[in-house]
């Protein structure tokens, strides 16, 4: 799923109110804090989040990798350092991949892995590669990806989709209704975290 979105009209604002709810199902009830997608996240699901940003190199694809890798393996109880390299290549091409392919065949019933990454715009640098040029080409039974990016205001972001080649038209499915996202109301943020989480 890919929600595009004008300059500060929201997109990490959602993830962020998603990973908020995440983080709600397991804290006792007196230390969460209200989310609006309180209700609409799955308990059975395993959610994994990357907010790329130019602070503690969070925009650069080997921070962006190593940080879902190790999300993913904690919460399939798995060893991190099987999985964790320094090098991007090894990274992109095998330890990313080969996790992704290996959970998905641990879900269970309907269960999903949902990897959101946010701001791909800012996950574009001065590496050989990039953050959205690191999502895995392969399909995954189970693994959904929830992408944001900010756009211009013709809806488009012409970086960004230089470096989502190696998706297929068929596996992007854009968010229309953040198509761009110009702004929420409560009432929207609603309507648009129903939408998602049933994806």
């Amino acid at each position: 799923g890919v929600m595009k979105a004008l300059a500060g009209m929201g997109k990490s604002a959602i993830f962020a109110t998603m990973l908020q709810a995440v983080r709600n199902l397991k804290l006792e009830e007196a230390e969460r804090t209200a989310s609006a997608a309180d209700g609409k996240i799955r308990a059975e699901d395993h959610w994994v989040f990357h907010f790329c940003m130019p602070t503690d190199g969070r925009n650069s694809p080997t921070v962006a990798l190593r940080s879902l890798i190790a999300q993913i393996c904690d919460a399939f109880e798995l060893n991190r350092k099987e999985w964790l390299s320094h090098d991007l290549d090894e990274l992109k091409d095998d330890k990313f991949p080969t996790l992704l392919s290996q959970v998905s065949g641990k879900l269970e019933g309907d269960a999903r892995l949902v990897v959101v990454i946010d701001a791909l715009d800012e996950g574009i640098g001065a590496e050989k590669e990039t953050v959205p040029s690191c999502i895995p080409a392969g399909e995954y039974d189970g693994v959904v990806f929830l992408l944001s990016y900010r756009v211009t205001d013709d809806g488009k972001n012409t970086r960004v989709e230089k470096q989502l080649t190696q998706l297929t038209e068929d596996r992007l499915q854009i968010l229309t209704s953040a198509n761009p996202l110009t702004g929420l109301s409560q009432g929207d943020v609603h309507q648009f975290l129903d939408k998602v989480a049933a994806l």
